[in-house]
């Protein structure tokens, strides 16, 4: 997102477990987009753990099942802006609003946390992502009216 909008001046990444390569990784993308040197860290913890601002943007990529409920609640218990490509949508642990017999479980998950994050005063665009982009290509994007 820096890379998007430079008006940004620093980024958290977090990860309950960071990869052996996270650090490596991160080092290789400042030296071919030197402006992004030193303004992100990387953070290995819970989510839950992480403290959000209302003028915050939480990007969450492929959170899986219902860790993406759990990015949407700490955004909007932030009252911050949200852009969510969710995945691994699990009937165990997702909310399909009763809407599985209508459509496929994954729309089903989608949308019913559309229709919540819109009962909680949020103002919010779907989009499509390219499926050679990725499988998972829903895109939310949501923010506090």
């Amino acid at each position: 997102m820096l890379l998007l909008d430079d008006r940004s001046p620093s980024a958290l990444g977090v990860d309950r477990r960071l990869p052996a390569s996270a650090h490596v990784l991160a080092d290789a993308i400042a030296s071919e987009w030197p402006r992004l040197a030193g303004r992100v860290t990387l953070s290995e913890q819970d989510i839950r753990a992480v403290a959000i601002a209302s003028a915050d943007l939480v990007v969450s990529s492929h959170p899986c099942g219902a860790l993406s409920d759990v990015v949407i609640d700490r955004a909007v218990g932030a009252s911050a802006r949200l852009a969510l490509l969710p995945c691994c949508h699990d009937h165990a642990t997702c909310d399909t609003g009763g809407l599985d017999a209508w459509m496929s479980l994954p729309l089903a998950i989608d949308a019913t946390r559309v229709a919540r994050l819109r009962a909680r005063n949020y103002s919010v665009h779907a989009q499509g992502i390219p499926s050679d982009i990725t499988p998972q290509n829903r895109l939310l994007l949501a923010m506090p009216r």
